[in-house]
C-alpha cells in the first residue's frame, strides 16, 4: 500500500502540471488572438495609407516644383521689404479644426501649413454620425490687398484678401467611410482680426480631388473662426 501511494502521488502532481501548462497555453493563444484582431485593422489602414502615398508621389512632384516656382518669382523682389508677418494659430468651423503655421516669404506672399482633422456627418441605417479624418494641408497665399489694408492700420494678424491654392492630404477613417485622397483648389479669400488675437477666415473656389485610380470635381468653401498667438 504505501508503495502504491508513493507512485500515484508523483503521477498526480504530473497531471496537475500538465494541465497547468495546457491552461497557461491556452492563456497564450487567447492573448495572441486578442492583439491580432486589435492590430489587424490598424495595419490595413497604415498598409493602405502607405500604398495611397506611394501613388502620389508624381503629383506631389509636380506641384512642389510649381510651388517652388511661385515662391521664387513673387519672393525676388519683395526681399527686403517684408509686411506680411508669420503666425501660429487654432482654427476651427467648416470644414476642419486645425493647428495652423504660416510663414512669412516677402512683402505680400507667405506659406500656410495646417494638420488637423475634417469633420462630417455620415447618415446610414437612419442613424447619423460624425465622423473626423486626419488631414494635412499647404498653400501658397499671395494677399494682394496688403498695401490698402496696412495704410488704413487695419493689417493685424495679415487680415487682407488673398489668392491661394490649398493642397491638401486626407486619410479616410477605419471603417472606411471616405476612402483617402489628395485635393488640389484654388481659391479666393479674405482674413478679418477681431480684436489682437481673434481672426476669421473664409475661402471659396473649386479644384480637382484625387483618389487612388480616379478624380473628380470638388468644390472649396472655408469658413472659419481661430485664435492667433
Amino acid at each position: 500500500m504505501q508503495v502504491q501511494l508513493l507512485i500515484l502521488y508523483p503521477a498526480q502532481q504530473m497531471v496537475r502540471i500538465g494541465l497547468g501548462f495546457h491552461m497557461l497555453f491556452q492563456l497564450k493563444t487567447l492573448i495572441l488572438v486578442l492583439l491580432i484582431k486589435i492590430s489587424l485593422p490598424w495595419y490595413c489602414y497604415l498598409r493602405n495609407a502607405m500604398i495611397f502615398f506611394y501613388t502620389l508621389i508624381p503629383i506631389f512632384m509636380k506641384i512642389a516644383a510649381l510651388f517652388f516656382i511661385l515662391i521664387s518669382l513673387l519672393s525676388l523682389s519683395q526681399v527686403f521689404s517684408q509686411q506680411v508677418e508669420s503666425l501660429h494659430s487654432i482654427k476651427a468651423g467648416i470644414p476642419s479644426i486645425t493647428y495652423s503655421y504660416e510663414h512669412a516669404l516677402g512683402k505680400q506672399f507667405s506659406i500656410n501649413m495646417e494638420a488637423g482633422a475634417n469633420w462630417g456627418y455620415y447618415y446610414s441605417n437612419h442613424s447619423t454620425e460624425i465622423i473626423f479624418n486626419p488631414v494635412l494641408k499647404i498653400e501658397p497665399r499671395l494677399y494682394y490687398s496688403v498695401k490698402r489694408r496696412f495704410e488704413i492700420d487695419r493689417f493685424t494678424n495679415n487680415s487682407a484678401s488673398f489668392f491661394c491654392v490649398t493642397t491638401s492630404v486626407e486619410l479616410g477613417t477605419l471603417e472606411k467611410y471616405e476612402r483617402s485622397n489628395l485635393s488640389v483648389i484654388p481659391k479666393w479669400g479674405f482674413r478679418r482680426a477681431m480684436g489682437k488675437h481673434f481672426i476669421f477666415e473664409t475661402q471659396m473656389g473649386g479644384g480637382l480631388k484625387f483618389y487612388r485610380g480616379s478624380s473628380q470635381f470638388m468644390p472649396g468653401l472655408d469658413i472659419k473662426f481661430g485664435y492667433a498667438f
